[in-house]
């Protein structure tokens, strides 16, 4: 797989029109990425005896999106992958977590036809606060999905 300048992989389009190319872009960067960079860390964290794992799903992993379905099958399987993952590694004091962001004001909506970024949605700087939330719990609390909104996503 060949990689980009792009941190996210998203593309719209009905599931029986979508390009086989951009469902395995959407998979190789979601899904096997996580994969791939996980296998890489995890025998050096299990010496550590207290490390963490965050990982970015979305609140398309929960819900169906018309016009969405790699992208939400994706998140979807960040979900599962994370939950199977926590499962394993606490034993060895490795913590894994999956933040589920709704709408987030970044560059990810330049792919999306249905939808703009706007002021309304949360700001990429709530997802950071999020993960420091997240590193910064005392050894023995594990927090394993954090679900996260905006407020009100069409404004006062």
């Amino acid at each position: 797989a060949q990689l980009t300048s792009k941190t996210w992989a998203n593309h719209e389009g009905l599931f029986e029109e979508l390009p086989v190319e951009q469902w395995e872009e959407m998979f190789n960067t979601n899904v096997h990425g996580l994969f791939y960079c996980s296998r890489v860390v995890i025998p050096s964290m299990k010496e550590t005896e207290e490390s963490h794992i965050i990982n970015i799903a979305s609140i398309a992993g929960s819900v169906g999106i018309e016009g969405m379905a790699g992208y939400c099958g994706t998140k979807w399987a960040v979900r599962g992958i994370s939950q199977s993952m926590y499962k394993e590694l606490r034993k060895f004091g490795i913590k894994v977590s999956v933040i589920s962001p709704g709408s987030v004001n970044t560059h990810f909506f330049d792919n999306v036809q249905s939808m703009q970024a706007n002021e309304n949605m949360m700001r990429p700087e709530d997802i950071a606060e999020s993960i420091l939330y997240l590193l910064e719990t005392s050894a023995n609390y594990h927090p394993i999905e954090l679900e996260v909104r905006p407020l009100r996503p069409k404004g006062k």
